[in-house]
């Protein structure tokens, strides 16, 4: 018996086989497309895939990384036996608030270090997790990195985030990190857009000796620095600024005439400028700044030195360069490199 199909039949048979695929299809990846509908992402995460709903993620080939900012509360105790670390971290939302988020991964999976070795703080940071592709659809967690965030990021976020802004006055910053370590702090930003000048700022430095060198004025300071006490000898180029206090009233320029105005015995807060390019144009750029109206400016200190800006005092890295000082074993630094532009007594 011989049996022959119709076109409509094969057609319809047709239909009917990738409506049936389709359908399986649809069934095993039910999630994957369910998820891409309701989030537009076409991806699933095997862990942590809430943290999608206020983090950022960046899909590269075949590895995606989600990117969160927040407080890391507190590192539990490694696990020796399981090998383990298990951070506790809160996750700033997207509705401006905190929520917990606690995981424990393998010590070999958790890539963080406390720049300051201060564990008595919250400290705010970056954190990355990275996932790698398992299937076409499909990603697996991998890692877990985090890194402190720097002041200009933390103050950002502390205006848009009230639940940020409450806990931080129990979080580090750079700032207080910087000066409980290494006793100054290197400011981020230049001190003023388009000048390559870096401030640097040294706490609470005991002074010890201030008499007259030739035309200038020499100090020797001491204080902990590195964890050590260091004397720290410096030559004021001209003259300099001095804030007697917070009120501005009472500021002066120190010249040889009235440098005994500065007490032996007292603590001051030191501040230097670090010429951080050589290039002539823009040397000369801070020179020409120096003929305008600066006297709102954060240069005002240095252009009423009168002095010009030369590439002798060029540093190409103020954090190495003044960290290869003060790790040497020698007991008395001489910063013949760095600006002086100001001393002050916050009474």
């Amino acid at each position: 018996m011989k049996f022959t199909a119709t076109k409509k039949t094969i057609v319809i048979l047709i239909l009917s086989f990738l409506v049936l695929v389709l359908g399986i299809i649809s069934f095993i990846y039910r999630d994957f497309i369910s998820n891409g509908i309701n989030t537009g992402r076409w991806f699933t995460l095997d862990k942590y895939e809430e943290l999608l709903e206020d983090c950022e993620y960046v899909k590269s080939g075949k590895e995606i990384k989600v990117v969160c900012k927040g407080l890391l509360e507190r590192i539990g105790s490694p696990d020796t036996e399981r090998k383990t670390r298990c951070p506790y971290l809160r996750i700033l939302t997207k509705d401006n608030n905190l929520k917990n988020f606690d995981l424990c991964v393998t010590s070999d999976k958790l890539d963080f270090t406390n720049p300051y070795d201060i564990y008595d703080l919250y400290i705010p940071v970056q954190i990355t997790l990275v996932y790698k592709n398992s299937k076409s659809l499909d990603y697996n967690f991998d890692s877990i990195s985090m890194k402190m965030l720097l002041d200009s990021e933390i103050n950002r976020l502390a205006q848009t985030n009230k639940a940020f802004t409450s806990l931080l006055g129990k979080a580090l910053n750079n700032t207080t990190g910087s000066l409980k370590k290494y006793g100054y702090y290197i400011f981020e930003d230049d001190v003023e857009e388009n000048l390559p000048l870096k401030q640097i700022y040294f706490q609470d430095l005991l002074l010890e000796e201030v008499a007259p060198k030739g035309d200038f004025v020499e100090f020797l300071f001491s204080g902990m620095i590195h964890g050590k006490k260091k004397r720290i000898r410096i030559v004021s180029q001209k003259s300099f600024y001095f804030v007697f206090n917070s009120d501005v009233s009472s500021d002066t320029f120190i010249t040889l005439d009235n440098y005994t105005s500065l007490k032996k015995g007292v603590k001051y807060q030191v501040y230097f400028f670090g010429l951080s390019s050589n290039d002539k144009s823009e040397i000369e750029r801070i020179n020409q700044r120096c003929k305008e109206d600066v006297s709102e400016s954060a240069v005002y200190s240095f252009c009423s030195k009168n002095m010009e800006m030369t590439s002798d005092y060029y540093i190409p890295d103020v954090n190495t360069h003044l960290r290869e000082l003060f790790e040497s074993s020698s007991e008395e630094i001489t910063l013949d490199r760095l600006i002086l532009v100001d001393i002050a007594r916050f009474q």
